[in-house]
């Protein structure tokens, strides 16, 4: 048996693709409370706490938080090239690596806040040698992060009907495949900054809070996203670096020559506008993101909504119930967006699909 590190999770909903079965009464009783997937050197395995449904009927509905599943993470042996040939002892040693075993599950445990809509962390981990046996615990406070319980709103389904071929867990599908892009790559350039701030928006108690940090997830991604060489309105790639090598002097020499000396306040306001020439209108951009990810749905009433809200704190001409569907829209347009970066294939679901699993490549963002 591998060792294995055993992550307790906070306010993660769902139903597994294998079952795990006890008998009462004489009676074998399953209950599918567990699913697995692999990624890299790890296998890890999902599963319900025991009292799962007592405990999501608890703290369902905004009624509070609580440790619903865990996550095992097992080291695959010979999964690194590495570790080929290495004994027990030795890889019990590169098991107990936890500190990087300990980001890994924050990575899972983001993708799966993205993928349930609430605010999943681990809180407890375990550690477990060959013979199953604990060796060690730590317990890590995370209870201001956490959000209540919300249930029935996932973004990911449990499972999906696959035309041709049956039912898929797409839980375990996603998982297995946006987990090794989303830690190698996509993490690390803020996609998990964005994850936060949908999260975020997911469990304000206003719909104005929503949109507001539903607005900064988008802007999050259009700052770490968005390929601004392709922008018609960019001057140059390298404007700044031009600045700085003498230009913003050329350009204010010639401004003084025009209207005479400038003062140092002056001339510091003319650099900083320089430096700004160069940036597209965030409308503009937030365009050709969307139109760079195969997106479609973005609005300009969505802009125009966030500067009322942010400017006067009023919703303006704005509508109580059309700004509640802008809100909507907006989510959908960043799940998909997001969905897109991570390179998923599978199914979603969201309000503007009327909670029905789609499949991501033939859904446009614009659908109502």
């Amino acid at each position: 048996m591998v060792p294995v590190l055993i992550y307790e999770l906070s306010n993660f909903g769902f139903s597994g693709s294998g079952a795990a079965e006890s008998v009462r009464d004489g009676t074998i009783h399953g209950i599918k409370d567990k699913t697995s997937f692999a990624c890299g050197d790890f296998d890890c395995t999902l599963q319900r706490v025991r009292d799962y449904d007592e405990i999501v009927k608890a703290i369902g509905n905004g009624k509070g938080s609580a440790i619903t599943a865990t996550l095992a993470v097992r080291l695959v042996p010979g999964g690194d090239p590495n570790e080929k040939g290495l004994d027990e002892k030795s890889l019990v040693e590169r098991n107990a690596d936890e500190r990087s075993t300990d980001d890994f599950a924050d990575a899972i445990c983001e993708l799966l806040s993205l993928a349930n809509k609430n605010t999943v962390y681990w809180l407890r981990r375990t550690s477990l040698d060959f013979a199953g046996q604990r060796t060690g615990s730590f317990v890590r406070n995370m209870g201001a992060k956490l959000s209540p319980f919300l249930s029935g709103w996932g973004l990911i389904p449990d499972f999906v009907a696959i035309p041709g071929t049956g039912f898929r867990h797409e839980l375990s599908y996603f998982l297995g495949t946006v987990a090794p892009g989303y830690i190698q790559q996509k993490r690390r350039k803020g996609l998990d900054r964005v994850i936060a701030w949908v999260l975020d928006s997911e469990h304000q108690s206003t719909v104005d809070m929503m949109y507001l940090s539903a607005y900064i997830a988008i802007e999050q991604l259009r700052i770490a996203f968005l390929e601004r060489g392709n922008l018609p309105t960019m001057i140059q790639d390298d404007w700044l670096d031009l600045l700085d090598e003498g230009l913003t002097d050329e350009i204010i020499a010639c401004v003084e020559a025009r209207t005479g000396g400038l003062t140092s306040a002056q001339r510091n306001l003319l650099a900083r506008n320089l430096r700004l020439a160069n940036n597209p209108p965030a409308t503009l951009e937030l365009e050709a993101l969307c139109k760079q990810l195969g997106v479609q749905g973005y609005e300009k009433e969505m802009g125009l909504l966030r500067n009322k809200l942010v400017h006067t704190g009023r919703y303006g001409d704005f509508d109580f119930p059309d700004a509640i569907t802008l809100y909507f829209k907006l989510s959908h347009l960043i799940d998909v967006c997001v969905l897109k970066l991570l390179g998923y294939d599978g199914y979603y679901q969201h309000k503007v699909t009327n909670w029905k699993p789609t499949r991501l490549a033939n859904q446009s963002a614009a659908a109502a």
